[in-house]
């Protein structure tokens, strides 16, 4: 080998370049094309698919996510999201749920939540998911209109009939 080739893989290595001998171009820049995605590009993907309404794959890259960074209020958020327009509601509620443990005042699990229940048939606790709301963020954010506008819809639509007997 040369001098001159082993003096410069002395001072790479002195300075903490040793992956980048002989590792190829990628490596060498600082660029490791070659890694498998992380929980940010999986997050990034995953809404994607769930705007495309696939959601089932989108769920298991939530789920990677998940193994990567376990208390991503956000992905728990999604993947209960995810469950509920499958309806699964049992998942989505558990979800929801795990986000506001971490995130107890996470807009959008509060107000999704709210909605799975309306869901299920349980208005009061919708109810208890918009007067959080109302609490974290007031009467005019989107969340709360939102599940405000479902609660109203909910009750327009399940009131009893009218009946023309006397109970």
């Amino acid at each position: 080998m040369p001098a001159g080739f082993l003096r410069c893989a002395m001072v790479a290595l002195a300075f903490g370049f040793a992956p980048a001998i002989g590792a190829g171009p990628a490596l060498a820049m600082g660029t490791d094309s070659l890694s498998a995605p992380n929980a940010d590009d999986n997050y990034r993907e995953a809404v994607q698919l769930i705007e495309a309404k696939r959601y089932r794959p989108a769920i298991g890259l939530l789920e990677k996510v998940l193994r990567e960074k376990p208390r991503h209020a956000d992905a728990l958020n999604y993947i209960g999201y995810s469950h509920r327009q499958i309806k699964d509601y049992d998942l989505a509620v558990r979800y929801y749920n795990r986000a506001l443990e971490i995130d107890p005042n996470h807009r959008g699990a509060n107000e999704y939540l709210g909605e799975a229940y309306l869901e299920t048939g349980k208005l009061d606790l919708a109810e208890a998911r918009l007067a959080h709301l109302n609490t974290v963020c007031g009467m005019e954010c989107k969340e709360y209109k939102e599940l405000a506008a479902a609660v109203a819809s909910y009750r327009a639509g399940r009131r009893p009939p009218q009946s023309s007997r006397a109970w």
